[in-house]
């Protein structure tokens, strides 16, 4: 059945469905799904299928909707297009007598590309801390990076200082029951070094001191209380419970404002703070074993703590490494 109103449903969806059908793998599913549903909406206003797209049309839909951020992401979208049209010339469901984007070499693939700086590496990150005022802040961009997160950051506002076990560099992370559910062992001795100057702080500097002179307050004092992530001391809040994510999401959008920092403007939320930790990791495996495949990327994942999926290769490539780590004698081409 056609679904109209939604960019959530696929344009022609019984094509599409069939199309899918042909492939076991969970995953190729999921990757060819997902451009097909970002295709939906261009192809209702084109009353268009994808297959019967210009080679214009294609490649606007991909700079202008799919935005690929790699080389490694754009490869695989190219292949995923050019297979479908392959496919419906085969069925006579296509008008073209050509695939339009067929044996394109690579320098037309990787112009697709959409040059955005979404990571940082490990000596950015420290530039970062380096200009940053409040041990709090400090800590919350060192733990994304070494994977404290969780659902709703639960992982990071949740964490007590009781958690932390300096002489071993490692951090016990709990779930909202308090339950002991793994332990991280820190990439370096930053990490606890930040969570017990965090824990100490007990007045936080606001816009990390570059408040307006309008300002009443250039400062607010913080809970004293186990946890390490604290929230203002006022009168509405209990003294004893922890903060919440948005206390996180404030504080790393304020950090994104900041002058000195503009060049990170896309670095700075918690998900790609995340993932420069996870791409630093891969550095550390690949120098260890010579290759990033499935049993490194599992390895980075179980670290981390996420669900293996094959997406996490549109970041997690020699591709990435290279630009951010590009001293490393390893990553030479």
């Amino acid at each position: 059945m056609q679904h109209q109103g939604s960019d959530v449903f696929l344009y022609n969806e019984p094509i599409k469905t069939q199309y899918l059908s042909r492939y076991r793998n969970y995953d190729t599913k999921e990757v060819y799904g997902r451009i097909f549903k970002k295709s939906a909406s261009l192809e209702r206003r084109n009353q268009q299928d994808l297959y019967d797209f210009t080679e214009d049309q294609l490649k606007c839909f991909v700079i202008d909707v799919l935005k690929p951020k790699t080389r490694e992401s754009s490869r695989s979208i190219y292949s995923t297009i050019s297979s479908y049209i392959d496919w419906a010339m085969q069925e006579g469901l296509s008008s073209h007598s050509e695939n339009p984007w067929k044996k394109r070499n690579t320098d037309y693939i990787y112009d697709l590309v959409i040059p955005v700086k979404n990571y940082m590496s490990y000596e950015e990150k420290q530039f970062i801390l380096d200009k940053l005022v409040n041990a709090q802040d400090k800590f919350i961009i060192e733990a994304l990076w070494n994977g404290i997160q969780g659902d709703k950051l639960n992982e990071l506002v949740s964490l007590r200082i009781e958690d932390v076990h300096s002489p071993t560099n490692s951090i016990a992370i709990a779930n909202e029951h308090n339950e002991r559910k793994r332990h991280i062992i820190a990439f370096d001795a930053q990490l606890c070094a930040l969570a017990h100057a965090a824990n100490e702080q007990r007045v936080y500097i606001k816009r990390n001191g570059q408040c307006s002179e309008n300002t009443i307050s250039d400062s607010a004092d913080l809970v004293e209380s186990g946890f390490i992530i604290k929230h203002s001391n006022t009168k509405h809040r209990g003294r004893l419970t922890h903060t919440t994510h948005y206390t996180i999401y404030n504080r790393v959008e304020m950090l994104r404002s900041l002058p000195e920092l503009a060049q990170f403007n896309k670095v700075l939320v918690t998900k790609n703070i995340v993932r420069s930790g996870m791409i630093y990791y891969a550095m550390q495996l690949y120098i260890r074993d010579g290759e990033l495949r499935r049993a490194q990327l599992e390895e980075i994942c179980e670290r981390f703590n996420i669900r293996f999926k094959w997406s996490i290769k549109d970041f997690l490539n020699l591709e990435v490494l290279r630009s951010l780590y590009p001293e490393q004698p390893e990553f030479a081409h």
